[in-house]
């Protein structure tokens, strides 16, 4: 942030602070109530927002745009939410918070609920077209899905071949050992 400020960036520093560093409390990672100091101490326009309100989002972005185009400088948003799922799939976070609480966070907090309310309450949109777009959505998945299974397996060594225009040595050695693992183990993988 010192850099972008220095040179006068046009960087928008997006931060979503959902009070946990994987399952670590925030607390325990940093002094202070949030980042949004770190922003104002290096100079640049900082702005707390609520990280669930699309709107305030929104309207935080879209004057953080301005003032980045028109002021040349960055810009720091730190969006306060509640992460209500795990960090990752060998995360429990019931180990470190209780199942109520996320429950809670889910039914007041969450943002899709939130805005959907707020389209609803203006009459744009309805619980019935929630329903309908959900099913349309869900055969869509599952049609590409059904799809995606029937294709042919990419060659394992197509990971590394979008990477660089020439593969550098160290990339190269990596392909080859990734290659030579794959077809030790070809079986394990399952592929068609």
């Amino acid at each position: 942030m010192n850099f972008a400020t220095t040179v006068g960036s046009h960087t928008l520093f997006l931060v979503r602070n959902n009070g946990f560093a994987i399952s670590t409390p925030a607390s325990n990672q940093y002094r202070g109530d949030g980042i949004i100091r770190r922003g104002i101490a290096y100079g640049m326009p900082s702005i707390r927002v609520d990280g669930n309100d699309a709107l305030a989002v929104y309207a935080a972005v879209k004057k953080a745009r301005e003032l980045i185009q028109e002021r040349n400088m960055p810009v720091l948003i730190e969006t306060m939410s509640y992460r209500v799922s795990h960090h990752s799939t060998s995360d429990d976070s019931t180990a470190y918070r209780q199942r109520e609480e996320i429950e809670y966070f889910d039914n007041i907090f969450s943002p899709i609920k939130r805005f959907g309310t707020y389209l609803e309450g203006r009459g744009l949109w309805s619980v019935e077209k929630t329903k309908e777009l959900q099913k349309e959505t869900l055969k869509l998945v599952q049609k590409e899905l059904k799809r995606q299974e029937g294709l042919e397996a990419w060659p394992v060594e197509e990971l590394f071949n979008d990477t660089f225009k020439e593969i550098i040595p160290s990339l190269q050695k990596q392909k080859e050992e990734t290659v030579a693992h794959y077809l030790r183990n070809k079986e394990v993988y399952k592929t068609h």
